[in-house]
């Protein structure tokens, strides 16, 4: 018995990361800023405990903002009475 092949091509569809905006603004943000896999511009809220072997809570996440939105959404809370503390890290 003989086998016989023959090549085939396949195409393969796949979510390929191009860019992203600032979700205020719309702006498109540059690669620099963090945008994909590690996201430099995120803000989380947590609530609950967190312990080395006991830990749960809940909280929400703020994605993908420009610095001039951060700087007009800090400005929006000291606004509105929050106090913001300046940390360095």
């Amino acid at each position: 018995m003989t086998t016989i092949y023959k090549k085939e091509q396949k195409t393969v569809e796949i979510n390929a990361f191009v860019s992203c905006a600032c979700d205020w603004c719309a702006k498109p943000m540059p690669d620099h800023y963090g945008c994909g896999e590690h996201k430099t511009r995120e803000f989380e809220f947590t609530t609950g405990y967190s312990y080395p072997d006991d830990w749960g809570g809940t909280g929400w996440c703020i994605e993908d903002l420009c610095d001039e939105c951060v700087q007009r959404l800090k400005d929006v809370l000291i606004k509105s009475g929050i106090n913001i503390r300046e940390i360095d890290f």
